[in-house]
């Protein structure tokens, strides 16, 4: 519509970010892969059984899951790790008596976003890192993440295992 009203020219599309939307649109497969195959209901178990295991506590698996989707969402995008973690998360807190599905999955969504310490971790991180002056040098390179993001995202995850955590089950 945009290119048929002559809004977007020739240019603007040969400029967009296509690495951005293929990595969008493979996110979606793998979240469908993941639920699809099988592995959904695997990791879930497991991760359950670890719980039940060792007599986790809610704070205790929110705290050991939302570092795992930390560290994991790091390395992909925060849509890859939602789609791929969240109903893992949710298939977790629903095997825990009584039901904590819902403090699994609003504490892993928020991590999912707070993972910010590489390029790769989201479309913003994306398109920073994309964005050059007229000599073609990029004005942040991943140091600049990795000095900066990765404390930021250790101190956004300490706060929704605290904070975040009081409030989510205040609101639940």
């Amino acid at each position: 519509i945009f290119f048929g009203l002559g809004l977007l020219s020739k240019d603007d599309l040969n400029n967009f970010l296509w690495s951005v939307v293929v990595l969008a649109m493979g996110g979606l497969v793998l979240g469908e892969v993941v639920t699809t195959s099988g592995l959904l209901e695997v990791v879930a178990g497991s991760i359950a059984r670890f719980i039940e295991e060792n007599n986790l506590t809610v704070w205790s698996t929110l705290s050991i899951f939302t570092a795992l989707i930390l560290f994991f969402t790091s390395f992909c995008s925060h849509t890859v790790g939602a789609i791929v973690v969240l109903p893992i998360a949710a298939a977790v807190g629903s095997n825990m008596e009584p039901s904590h599905a819902k403090e699994l999955v609003f504490g892993g969504a928020l991590v999912c976003s707070a993972a910010m310490g590489l390029p790769v971790s989201g479309f913003p991180n994306m398109t920073a890192v994309s964005v050059e002056d007229n000599l073609g040098n990029r004005f942040l390179p991943t140091r600049d993440f990795l000095k900066i993001a990765v404390p930021a995202s250790i101190i956004c995850w300490l706060i929704i295992i605290t904070f975040g955590y009081a409030l989510i089950c205040a609101s639940l």
